[in-house]
């Protein structure tokens, strides 16, 4: 079955999950609340393990794209990145490497290129937020992922990635309904999986939520890890080693100017 590209469907499904999960209380005890209870707790425990990992790996994938912009221009230069090759051919590449090892040099390339129209704090910061995905509990990771930006907007837009936001100003309104109060609170229709619309319609149901919003379901919520690699990027050159000019000895000068 073919995978769901778009975030619009990946990203509300999360926040649906952690909605209803806030709506139980500890004592509950009616068998039908406390059983979609479970299955809500166990569904979010599987799908945040899914979507971390998902979001982790479009992340890494995007910081070698971006690198290879950096590639002789700027203050370092990893060999390993071609700047002839396309966007999508960088995504491949970077499967052969560790990406514990990688980001930590990718983000020190980004801080060298403040000054330029690439690179920069805006992707550092894109390239420290992949490396806590080894540190924070799943839920908190896509919490810090969903709203990344770069320079040119909201940072989900690399296609190549295999997954993109298609319906930006949609996907930043569902962003914004989370944050000020309910995702249910969305104004139009709520873009989930088919999973979140069940426990959803079993929440309206057992009147958990105030009413069901109408919904828009994906079936194909599926995806494969990246088997992400073992080689180690190369130490990127100091700006000194890069751009260090020729050492013509004194008489050498001299000769060049009276010809």
């Amino acid at each position: 079955m073919e995978t769901e590209k778009d975030l619009i469907y990946w990203v509300p499904s999360f926040y649906v999950l952690e909605d209803l999960m806030i709506r139980f209380s500890p004592s509950e005890v009616s068998p039908s609340r406390v059983r979609l209870r479970d299955d809500i707790c166990e569904t979010r425990k599987t799908y945040s393990k899914l979507l971390s990992h998902l979001l982790f790996d479009v992340l890494v994938r995007m910081c070698f794209g971006e690198a290879r912009h950096a590639h002789d221009r700027c203050g370092t230069v990893i060999p390993e990145i071609d700047r002839t090759m396309d966007r999508k051919a960088v995504y491949k590449l970077s499967e052969q490497f560790d990406p514990k090892a990688s980001l930590p040099k990718l983000r020190d390339l980004f801080l060298e290129c403040w000054l330029q129209p690439y690179g920069g704090s805006a992707w550092a910061i894109i390239s420290e937020t992949a490396m806590k995905y080894w540190s924070l509990p799943h839920e908190i990771f896509i919490d810090h992922c969903v709203d990344l930006s770069h320079h040119g907007g909201l940072a989900f837009d690399k296609i190549e990635t295999g997954f993109h936001v298609w319906h930006k100003r949609r996907y930043l309104d569902i962003l914004d309904c989370k944050r000020n109060g309910s995702i249910f609170d969305i104004d139009g229709p709520l873009p989930v999986f088919h999973f979140a619309e069940s426990l959803i319609l079993r929440a309206g149901n057992l009147n958990i939520i105030d009413s069901v919003p109408k919904l828009i379901t994906s079936q194909n919520c599926h995806y494969r890890p990246v088997p992400w690699g073992t080689a180690v990027l190369s130490d990127a050159l100091s700006p000194d080693e890069q751009y260090r000019p020729v050492d013509f000895r004194q008489e050498e000068i001299v000769e060049c100017v009276c010809e």
